[in-house]
């Protein structure tokens, strides 16, 4: 394990050297890539990637320059994360629980006007209790419009569970539970 470190570490030492020469005063491109005895990643047909890795016991990061070895786990891609605990909901959805004859409702409201003047596309993905993607749908909006809303019609859901995400063009997704009930 210790050899694997040296070398690596060198490995990472060398190329910030060489990658600094060859960069000069440009902007630094940063990506990430899974070394692994074992893994797998592909996209699937409905747009989601799937990586994955067998993991190490122990978690260390190690650094030279601008390159950055986190090693024991899979990293995601940065994303903003919207907490849980904020006292305003982002995204509400009604009626929920919905009957079948309802139209149903997303709202979402940005956080504030420079969230707003970003925001120009999201897409509206519904997938069942068994992860299958039921619903999928792309919209544009104009830009600093202060709450986007989506109409999902009546006859598109059947009685179930779902899980409705809202994933906007900034990066952000956001996910809640819909019940589409007959009564």
């Amino acid at each position: 394990m210790n050899k694997l470190k040296t070398f690596i570490s060198a490995g990472l030492l060398c190329a910030s050297v060489t990658g600094a020469q060859a960069q000069g005063v440009t902007e630094i491109i940063t990506d990430r890539y899974v070394i692994s005895v074992t893994g797998y990643s592909r996209v699937t047909d409905e747009g989601f990637q799937i990586d994955w890795s067998v993991g190490e016991p122990i978690v260390e990061t190690i650094s030279a320059g601008k390159w950055v070895l986190t090693q024991g786990y899979q990293q995601p891609r940065n994303g903003r994360v919207v907490s849980e605990t904020s006292e305003v909901d982002p995204m509400i959805i009604y009626p929920n629980p919905a009957n079948n004859t309802d139209n149903v409702t997303i709202e979402y409201t940005p956080a504030d006007t420079t969230e707003q003047r970003l925001i120009t596309q999201f897409d509206v993905k519904i997938m069942n209790y068994i992860g299958q993607v039921v619903y999928t749908d792309t919209k544009t909006v104009e830009p600093e419009t202060p709450v986007i809303m989506y109409t999902i019609p009546s006859g598109k859901l059947s009685r179930s569970f779902y899980l409705v995400s809202l994933i906007l063009n900034t990066g952000v997704t956001i996910t809640r539970k819909l019940l589409r009930v007959d009564y």
